[in-house]
């Protein structure tokens, strides 16, 4: 009894470690790509406000 008992729990700590290994790494993909978008807006700020500015229509661009 004490030997499934055992198993039960050290499957369940597995499973707990595999979860909180792939929420670290979630966290991490998303903090990169955010650093990265943050630093791509810095040096580009068109390619963020551009959507945000109302479309005017240039007769002079054909």
């Amino acid at each position: 009894m004490t030997g499934i008992l055992a198993y039960g729990i050290g499957e369940r700590s597995t499973m707990t470690f595999e979860l909180v290994w792939a929420y670290e790494e979630f966290v991490g993909v998303f903090l990169l790509c955010y650093r990265w978008f943050q630093g791509v807006s810095q040096l580009h700020p068109s390619m963020v406000t551009r959507y945000r500015q109302p479309v005017v229509y240039d007769p002079s661009l054909g």
